[in-house]
């Protein structure tokens, strides 16, 4: 059920399904900027367009704090 049929006979994966979803690779910031280029470029140099190349790049994401921030204590 992951593939849709339309009347065309046209298969498409269905971008709301969860195994669908962009999977990320984390990674400190540091780094994030230059793995970014690096991955752009290799998809430019496989043959991709720009726009490929961007949604790679993108894939990259900067880790981040999943800390829940703690609570206010109130005046009394």
């Amino acid at each position: 059920m992951g593939k849709v049929k339309n009347k065309s006979g046209w298969d498409f994966k269905d971008p709301n399904r969860k195994s669908n979803r962009m999977k990320s690779i984390e990674m400190p910031m540091q780094k994030v900027i230059e793995a970014r280029h690096k991955k752009y470029d290799e998809v430019i140099a496989r043959g991709g367009s720009q726009m490929q190349g961007l949604i790679a790049a993108w894939e990259i994401v900067p880790t981040i704090n999943k800390r829940q921030p703690t609570k206010r204590r109130s005046k009394k």
